[in-house]
């Protein structure tokens, strides 16, 4: 039950999402630390989340949450860079998560960031960081 939450739950489902089978009433709330690495094992198993979404690098450790995607370490500090008011950026090992962290992860991921940037225009993997994020594309997603 714990990696439900991968499917976008409804906010009644989302109630039944706690890792001790009560309701999540808080959503900013710190997840348990096996919660949040049972919902990143899961995430980054999918096919379309096995690389950073910037660039080509395998296995990426780290995550913005604004945008819901995954991206490698050298990525990561291109978008501390930017700032947290356009990226805010986690460790998906070593940082705390909270539920509702979690949440826009789930309902977003690469496919649904891919898709997007797609739509308006852009290749998310050929541009550079620092124009891609700034574009009304980027904010609209936000």
């Amino acid at each position: 039950r714990h990696c439900s939450i991968l499917m976008a739950p409804t906010a009644a489902e989302l109630a039944e999402l706690g890792p001790d089978g009560r309701a999540i009433t808080d959503l900013d709330a710190v997840a348990p630390k096996p919660f949040v690495d049972a919902f990143f094992n899961r995430f980054c198993a999918q096919a379309d989340n096995k690389t950073c979404f910037d660039c080509t690098a395998k296995n990426p450790s780290w995550a913005s949450v604004t945008f819901g995607t995954l991206m490698c370490l050298e990525c990561s500090g291109m978008h501390r860079r930017l700032g947290v008011h356009i990226s805010f950026c986690r460790s998906v090992g070593m940082d705390k998560w909270t539920y509702r962290q979690l949440y826009r992860m789930a309902v977003s991921g690469h496919k649904r960031a891919r898709a997007h940037w797609r739509a308006s225009g852009i290749d998310a993997q050929s541009q550079e960081i620092e124009s891609k994020y700034l574009t009304p594309a980027a904010v609209k997603y936000r």
